[in-house]
């Protein structure tokens, strides 16, 4: 269910146009994504993130 709401959301052309990495702000700016949902994405991706989908990319 988390994959089929990525694809529905199509955050993985958000993180694409952000060159590959983007921050939960930029990724709901580009899918229209009110920013109030901004926990709901943060969780979405962690769970992407724990199943391989996507990686976390830590700045320093």
């Amino acid at each position: 269910m988390a994959l089929k709401s990525a694809l529905d959301l199509r955050i993985a052309d958000a993180v694409h146009h952000h060159g590959g990495a983007a921050t939960l702000a930029e990724i709901a700016g580009e899918v229209a994504l009110h920013p109030s949902k901004i926990p709901c994405l943060r969780r979405l991706m962690r769970v992407l993130t724990v199943s391989g989908v996507f990686a976390a990319v830590v700045k320093q």
